[in-house]
């Protein structure tokens, strides 16, 4: 299995912002104590974004494109 992503790192008061681009999808991660992602929620205003629970792996496995029995998922080639 293969999956490429580009990841940006934040770091605001005591948490730490990932924003990771796979090429099925942007996906966030709040890393922190509960209040204070809590805090930086609402500070961003982040509303009704939805938890994902799976794994890039298990991503990958489901959106990725099968190429001589491995499963890949690869952004495009900009010209």
């Amino acid at each position: 299995m293969v999956y490429e992503k580009h990841r940006e790192t934040w770091t605001l008061g005591k948490t730490e912002i990932v924003i990771d681009e796979l090429p099925f999808g942007l996906f966030m991660e709040i890393e922190g104590a509960e209040q204070d992602i809590r805090n930086i929620e609402r500070e961003l205003a982040i509303k009704r974004l939805r938890t994902e629970p799976a794994t890039y792996p298990q991503l990958t496995l489901k959106h990725g494109k099968n190429r001589e029995g491995v499963i890949e998922a690869r952004f495009s080639k900009r010209k």
